[in-house]
């Protein structure tokens, strides 16, 4: 896990090399173990990273280079599969000269040019460069786990993980053009031409499945076992959950020292269940309670952090920080999370009362909008604290899988006349855990925490005249309630215009879920 930057550019109008300290001075808390910078190619490109130390701790830095010397990467995240490749780099007589999981990317591009990226497994952000060429190659992840921005100009490239490092490089003029590599894409800028090229070199294939139970619990046992991997410690957000409590077992049968950590409001469903979970599982679990001023303390902080200001997304960010930040008072620095399957197998109350054509519609434009919704939320506020997370629910087996199964194994109407959501997954996993945990009706993770207690506070900070005002004075953030007007002014503040008239599609949005966030309420269960 780590903070990237790169640019391209004429090095008598621009001192790249400064520019990416410039972007990596706003992102260090993406990784606080090391912060370097290389030069090529007449300091015309730049690349720079804050590392986060998972695997080969002491001599993984980045950049990395490839066997000429001569391609060079910088990356975010991690690579589940790296072993797997250095093991058939090592059989082709190339050794691997660091432990490093993004060690392999530089081989594989010289081996298959851009088509790497198709080879990699994992949560990844990368940025390579080819002295050879002078082609500045940058990609994402296929389900868009990690972030990465970009600014593409006449005469230049500016790439980072986060919005706010490139308004550190850029001009005023130019925080507007900000744009986000979407997932599965992958783009090259070439320093000749100055020619941006973006295409897509991953869809999630629409080919059905046939439902069962055993391969559920299959495919997402080996996506937890993957993400196990580590050599520092790792633990589990345990939120009560269905969903987390799945990933809590399972990943307590890899580390029965495992440790699991829960957070919210003395009291709530949360916490009276993860303890229930917790003393099942016989496992160790460590609860951070919190206040309503301590939520509202954070904001401005999880505002700048999330660079969002949608009610939903910043209410559970602050929770998800408070987490892991104690994750890292416990000496964690990997956490895996259950984000992921309420998009695959329709757990939001939202998808609940619809038909099977527009649940399977809205399902999908979940599953292909999740990298600025929860995969947002979760890598922002947990890399606010320098902790990375990750997601066994979207590997990309399981996504494939079940994202193809059918409609009534997802939503079923139990003997009660509930319609109970997720239903294959609990199915899959009903004996590893409470019958009570396993049939728990879906609750927000912000509503069952108790996170939601600040909702009313906010909104009577706000009159009906500031809202209009708002409203009328920025059109493009298209405000739509008074706590979104709050949190709105905090974001401006901040960040001014960045994204132009698409600020409200970067960075207040939500999709399919936007018109029942607008009207949520601290009990409202949307």
């Amino acid at each position: 896990m780590c903070g990237i930057a790169a640019i391209c550019a004429d090095p008598s109008s621009v001192d790249t090399q400064y520019a990416v300290r410039a972007m990596l001075g706003e992102t260090t808390h993406r990784g606080t173990d090391d912060q370097s910078v290389d030069s090529y190619a007449d300091r015309s490109v730049s690349l720079g990273i804050n590392r986060l130390a998972i695997v080969d701790v002491d001599g993984g830095n980045q950049p990395l280079h490839g066997a000429g010397g001569l391609v060079h990467v910088v990356g975010n995240g991690f690579l589940y599969n790296y072993e797997s490749i250095n093991m058939d780099m090592e059989d082709c007589g190339r050794v691997p000269p660091t432990g490093n999981d993004f060690q392999v990317v530089p081989y594989l591009y010289e081996t298959v040019g851009r088509g790497f990226v198709e080879q990699l497994d994992g949560m990844f952000a990368v940025c390579l460069f080819d002295e050879r060429t002078g082609i500045l190659v940058f990609a994402r992840d296929h389900i868009g786990k990690k972030p990465l921005y970009y600014v593409a100009t006449k005469t230049s490239c500016f790439v980072c993980s986060e919005c706010k490092g490139l308004a550190a490089a850029l001009t005023s003029s130019m925080i507007s053009g900000i744009c986000e590599l979407p997932p599965g894409h992958v783009a090259t800028f070439d320093t000749h031409t100055c020619r941006l090229s973006v295409d897509r070199y991953y869809h999630i294939p629409r080919r059905p499945q046939i439902p069962c139970p055993r391969m559920v619990r299959a495919l997402l046992t080996h996506a937890v076992q993957k993400r196990m991997r580590a050599d520092v410690g790792v633990g589990t957000f345990l939120s009560g959950g269905v969903d987390s409590s799945i990933i809590t077992a399972v990943a307590s049968t890899f580390c029965p020292t495992l440790k699991a950590i829960t957070v919210g409001v003395e009291g709530s469903p949360d916490l009276t269940n993860a303890r229930r979970v917790a003393t099942h599982l016989g496992i160790e679990h460590i609860v951070c309670t919190f206040t309503e001023d301590e939520l509202m303390a954070l904001i401005p902080h999880m505002v700048w952090h999330l660079e969002s200001y949608n009610p939903s997304a910043i209410n559970c960010a602050v929770v998800n920080y408070l987490a892991a930040q104690k994750a890292r008072e416990m000496g964690l620095s990997v956490i895996l999370c259950g984000e992921g399957a309420d998009e695959l197998f329709g757990g939001y109350l939202v998808l609940r009362d619809m038909g099977c054509e527009e649940f399977v519609k809205s399902s999908w434009q979940m599953i292909e909008n999740i990298h600025m919704t929860e995969c947002k939320r979760l890598d922002r506020s947990t890399m606010a604290a320098t902790i990375e997370a990750r997601c066994p629910f979207l590997d990309r087996g399981l996504v494939e899988y079940a994202m193809n199964l059918p409609y009534r194994c997802k939503l079923r109407r139990g003997d009660d006349g509930r319609v109970v959501e997720k239903h294959i997954l609990r199915e899959a996993f009903a004996d590893v855990l409470p019958a009570e945990v396993v049939w728990r009706e879906k609750e927000p993770f912000d509503q069952g925490s108790g996170g939601r207690c600040i909702i009313s506070r906010i909104q009577g900070m706000v009159s009906d005249e500031e809202l209009v005002r708002l409203q009328c004075a920025y059109p493009d953030a298209k405000i739509e309630s008074k706590e979104m007007a709050y949190l709105y002014t905090v974001f401006r503040a901040r960040f001014g215009d960045m994204g132009g008239s698409r600020q409200f599609a970067m960075f207040g949005n939500y999709p399919i879920m936007q018109a029942n966030i607008t009207k949520r309420t601290a009990t409202s269960g949307s």
